[in-house]
């Protein structure tokens, strides 16, 4: 690493990291919810992506994704890790709980840098998983 330039923890230049939700499910209507299967090969697909009934199941506007969020899978084998970068919200939309948030602060860091930086890190990052019979989690 350059001499010029600084490590820091990635919690010092995000203003959230967090968990999705656990939402209550409807079949047509409500907020978009982007689970694990919806993250794949560095990239959203919303194909599978479900519904939160939000007359049922609440959702706090820190959950809702904004433009530069990075998205990762955080449980299971052959998803932990898994990341993509939202680069387009096309209408309200949050994630479910097997999915963590990571909020760039755009004042601190590049969000296009940022995730660049953690998609490159996709391996490192599922081999943090912990937890036994397939039951892995960050």
């Amino acid at each position: 690493m350059s001499s010029e330039w600084n490590s820091v923890e990635i919690s010092s230049i995000c203003s959230l990291i967090k968990r999705g939700i656990s939402p209550k499910y409807s079949e047509n209507v409500g907020l978009l919810v982007i689970n694990q299967k919806c993250i794949r090969d560095q990239r959203l697909n919303l194909e599978k992506s479900r519904r939160n009934d939000l007359s049922a199941k609440q959702v706090s506007d820190e959950k809702y994704i904004r433009m530069g969020d990075v998205l990762i899978n955080s449980t299971g084998v052959g998803t932990l890790g898994r990341v993509a970068q939202v680069k387009a919200i096309l209408e309200p939309t949050t994630v479910d709980s097997h999915v963590t948030i990571v909020r760039p602060d755009p004042s601190l860091v590049d969000i296009n840098y940022f995730g660049w930086a953690i998609r490159s890190k996709e391996s490192f990052i599922e081999s943090l998983g912990e937890g036994s019979t397939g039951q892995t989690e960050l």
